[in-house]
């Protein structure tokens, strides 16, 4: 009698998970779009540094990785790395 119980239970909870499955209710409601794997970087024309595209400081002379290093950049007009 118990292992006919069992096998019920069982057959049961196949059953529910199938129709979960089916009705579409197993998934997430996760609505955040998720990050990309690879985010693009730009190396920083002053230290070197690769930071995210969307963090970076552009100027006309190109990309920085913070606003000081524009500024320095800016007042020295020349990049002494180069």
């Amino acid at each position: 009698m118990g292992l006919r119980t069992l096998l019920f239970l069982f057959a049961l909870g196949l059953v529910y998970l199938a129709l979960r499955n089916y009705l579409g209710r197993g998934k997430t409601l996760d609505k955040q779009p998720r990050t990309p794997a690879f985010r693009k970087t730009l190396r920083c024309d002053h230290c070197g540094t690769h930071v995210p595209s969307e963090e970076a400081v552009k100027t006309a002379s190109g990309s920085l990785c913070c606003p000081e290093h524009a500024t320095a950049k800016e007042s020295v007009g020349v990049d002494p790395d180069d």
